[in-house]
């Protein structure tokens, strides 16, 4: 009867130094989840890597004293900006045993960092180049598109009005077409 017991002991044993094991493991990832401090600062290490190579690939051609001075100024901007965008648009999740850094980016929350046991993974630094490349873009072509809206509601629209006030209507209709005609851009810089 006693050689009964004996296993039932030793598997009792068993699941308590498992179980103490697993609460030390989790008790230790739980002290070491990293911080929204600790995924901004790696945020921040990859972003300004990124944009200062982003920035150093658009001047490289143009290799002179002035191009070397805006560099220099442009890394330390870089820093700062970089620094205070993240700060602004960084919010963290904490799961206890491991916390997600997500970036408020157009409107979107989107995961950025996964930080476990200590240490903060992020994307690449040719994956935030290619992000930032393609938000550039974007960012370029509303900058154009809102251009064009103000040059046409405070340029285009006066002078439009302007001349219906003394040019005939056959050449207003004239301007007309020329300003609504796709390809004028293209017209124009011929």
């Amino acid at each position: 009867m006693n050689s009964n017991n004996t296993p039932s002991k030793r598997s009792h044993w068993g699941c308590v130094v498992s179980l103490l094991l697993l609460a030390m493991v989790v008790g230790a990832m739980m002290l070491s989840c990293p911080t929204r401090q600790e995924h901004h600062q790696a945020i921040t290490r990859v972003v300004e890597a990124a944009a200062t190579e982003i920035i150093d690939e658009r001047m490289a051609a143009g290799d002179n004293v002035l191009t070397h001075e805006l560099r220099q100024v442009s890394n330390l901007l870089i820093a700062s900006m970089v620094s205070e965008g993240i700060d602004e648009r960084l919010t963290t999740d904490d799961y206890w045993v491991c916390s997600v850094g997500k970036l408020s980016l157009s409107g979107r929350s989107q995961p950025v960092s996964v930080g476990i046991m200590g240490y903060v993974f992020t994307a690449s630094k040719d994956d935030v180049k290619l992000y930032a490349d393609n938000y550039i873009k974007e960012l370029e072509s509303k900058i154009d598109q809102r251009l064009k809206q103000e040059v046409d509601e405070k340029i285009v629209a006066p002078v439009k009005e302007q001349l219906r006030k003394g040019v005939p209507k056959e050449l207003l209709d004239i301007i007309d077409q020329l300003s609504s005609s796709p390809g004028t851009e293209d017209e124009a810089e011929q």
